[in-house]
């Protein structure tokens, strides 16, 4: 029995002298700041069709550590009643106005942008996302 305590004791002080791995999550990153600009104007020649002209500017801080690939941004692809509200991606670039590379999938719901390298390096520290995009049927037309 006290050779069983004796090797227990010694597992735990092993245990105790590891280095502990810390258990990152990639949603482990916060937004500095998330900005907005709407341009809301009237189609005359698609029906008087109400329209809007998006820019997000997106501002995050990641770990400097190997842990974040880029962002994910859902836009909703609905619109007013029986409206699609057919997104449109214009551009996604960085401050500087280069492009960043993204994928874009459609659930019906959501047009779903992930903003990241296609090589899948990782980011780290302050990244600023510009997205701009188009989106029609903004305004019920009653």
């Amino acid at each position: 029995m006290k050779r069983m305590t004796k090797l227990l004791l010694v597992t735990l002080s092993a245990l105790f002298l590891l280095p502990l791995s810390a258990s990152a999550d990639v949603n482990d990153f916060s937004f500095e700041s998330f900005d907005a600009k709407y341009e809301i104007s009237i189609n005359e020649q698609e029906g008087n069709r109400p329209e809007m002209v998006v820019t997000e500017t997106l501002v995050a801080l990641f770990p400097d550590f190997d842990q974040n690939r880029g962002i994910r941004r859902d836009i909703p692809s609905s619109s007013y009643a029986e409206f699609p509200g057919l997104v449109k991606i214009i551009s996604v670039t960085d401050e500087n106005g280069m492009a960043r590379e993204y994928e874009q999938t459609n659930d019906g719901d959501f047009v779903s942008l992930a903003i990241k390298a296609s090589d899948d390096s990782y980011v780290y520290g302050r990244q600023t996302y510009v997205i701009k995009y188009s989106q029609v049927w903004v305004l019920n037309p009653l």
